[in-house]
């Protein structure tokens, strides 16, 4: 449903994200751990939507490829509010 906005090209490794997939499609970040390397360009309610271009559905889906360098495709969280007003004051609530 959300396009992705930001590209994060990510090591290697953990990652530092405690994650939860939502049903409207991707993996929800909930926390990020200080010692995340990429920490100051994501926040809390940002979503990963696709790791090298497929669709995230599952926990599973993160963690396929980890040991190599990978590109995200994240969608910023002030995007998903925006979009979710936008969808409530078409549909009048």
């Amino acid at each position: 449903p959300f396009p992705a906005l930001l590209m994060l090209t990510v090591s290697p490794g953990r990652l530092g994200l405690t994650l939860v997939i939502v049903p409207d499609g991707g993996a929800k970040i909930k926390d990020i751990d200080p010692a995340c390397t990429f920490r100051g360009q994501l926040q809390v309610g940002d979503r990963i939507v696709t790791i090298d271009g497929k669709k995230i559905r599952t926990l599973e889906d993160v963690k396929v490829g980890k040991e190599r360098v990978r590109k995200f495709g994240i969608v910023k969280k002030a995007i998903i509010a925006a979009t979710a007003d936008h969808l409530n004051n078409a549909a009048g609530k």
